[in-house]
């Protein structure tokens, strides 16, 4: 089983001192040096889940464990309906959790499928997550011929496709606004540099593509006429750790491309109309 290292637990308990209403996310000047962009994404989400009542998550199988314990966080002590959207069962990789979530994990009910084209109660959440989750849609599928890998990869770079549909944004958002309540919140984040597809190696070795997102493709999640954005944040990573920027056309220099997390990420808040 696995078990959260020192420095998910860092940010996990950050992110459940702003649940319970103690601190917010302090995102001034350079932060969070030596974090991923997970650093960002779980505080600035806790921050807009606090008093919610039911949740959807998307990417929740996968999630990051400073993530994944801020969800459990939500359902445990503060009693939220959490539900999950993902294309991998947890059942079937329950040896990435720590032991101690593991009954309260797999209590948590998950729709198995594409979330562009699987069936969502209508209007039934208060709140959508989809935190550094929608970059892999249109390039992640369960795995058929990988060994001991959960999705399908490819031994060579070569053999990676980089192409993706150009409706997936909106697909995507279309069933999120689907399910979500009149007013609901939809919490997205993405990696976000030079933009377009990126090639990334896994933690086997094994090669996938991502969508890097850029000023135009963010446009297509934030223009979504579904929703009203009532917040965009975007942040650089440097030598010194993270700072905030001002638009896309600041992280234009960014690439994620072969390594292991963003050098730019973008968070918005979007309200269902």
């Amino acid at each position: 089983m696995a078990e959260v290292s020192k420095e998910h637990q860092i940010v996990l308990d950050l992110s459940k001192q702003i649940l319970a209403g103690k601190r917010d996310p302090i995102f001034n000047g350079s932060f969070g040096k030596g974090f991923s962009e997970r650093y960002i994404e779980t505080q600035w989400a806790a921050s807009h889940l606090r008093g919610i009542r039911s949740l959807l998550d998307i990417g929740f199988t996968f999630a990051s464990n400073e993530y994944l314990g801020m969800l459990l966080e939500l359902k445990d002590k503060y009693g939220i309906d959490l539900q999950a959207a993902d294309i991998i069962n947890p059942e079937k990789v329950q040896g990435r959790y720590p032991k101690e979530w593991l009954k309260t994990l797999l209590e948590v009910p998950v729709t198995i499928g594409d979330v562009r084209t699987i069936s969502l109660p209508k209007e039934r959440f208060d709140a959508v997550t989809i935190i550094s989750t929608i970059e892999h849609i249109g390039f992640d599928e369960p795995s058929r011929t990988v060994e001991n890998s959960a999705f399908e990869r490819k031994l060579r770079p070569e053999d990676v496709s980089l192409d993706r549909d150009t409706d997936t944004n909106k697909t995507v958002l279309d069933n999120i606004y689907k399910t979500l309540k009149k007013r609901g919140k939809l919490l997205l984040s993405v990696p976000m540099g030079k933009g377009g597809a990126v090639l990334l190696r896994d933690s086997l070795g094994l090669f996938v593509a991502q969508w890097e997102y850029d000023e135009k493709s963010w446009k297509e999640v934030v223009g979504h006429k579904g929703f009203e954005l009532t917040e965009q944040r975007f942040f650089k990573l440097s030598d010194a750790g993270w700072t905030e920027v001002a638009s896309p056309r600041d992280l234009v220099s960014q690439s994620s491309y072969m390594k292991p997390y963003a050098e730019g990420c973008a968070v918005c808040l979007l309200v269902r109309k």
